[in-house]
């Protein structure tokens, strides 16, 4: 089923209004039920999956280290894996594409649903 450009710009904007709103009330900008299908997306490992999200709650190295437990050494060493997986180079550049990736998957997950709403109810998904 094809999606429209119109559908998913504004599932695109409704998932950034979203994103700021939970900042704005000091939560993860990404909701907490949208990790494990970003990990899976992204192919990440539970450890990354885990330490993204400490970078996306703005903790600095030694602070992702003393919550997962670890070394700021092993913290570096994940750091790295991250950068290559995902192809980037720094830490905004990891921020960006993760946000990326939050924003297109739940843009087409909203577009398919009300495509399928509207299939169900005979409505016009436009």
């Amino acid at each position: 089923m094809l999606v429209s450009e119109s559908t998913a710009s504004t599932g695109a904007i409704k998932s950034l209004a979203a994103a700021r709103s939970n900042s704005m009330k000091g939560q993860s900008i990404i909701p907490p039920s949208m990790w494990l299908d970003l990990a899976r997306l992204l192919q990440l490992s539970s450890r990354e999956a885990q330490l993204v999200q400490h970078i996306f709650d703005d903790q600095k190295l030694a602070s992702i280290a003393f919550g997962l437990g670890i070394s700021p050494k092993t913290v570096e060493t994940y750091m790295q894996r991250l950068y290559t997986k995902l192809h980037v180079s720094s830490r905004p550049q990891l921020i960006l594409r993760v946000m990326a990736e939050y924003l297109v998957s739940s843009c087409f997950s909203r577009a398919h649903s009300n495509a399928s709403r509207a299939q169900a109810t005979g409505e016009d998904p436009t």
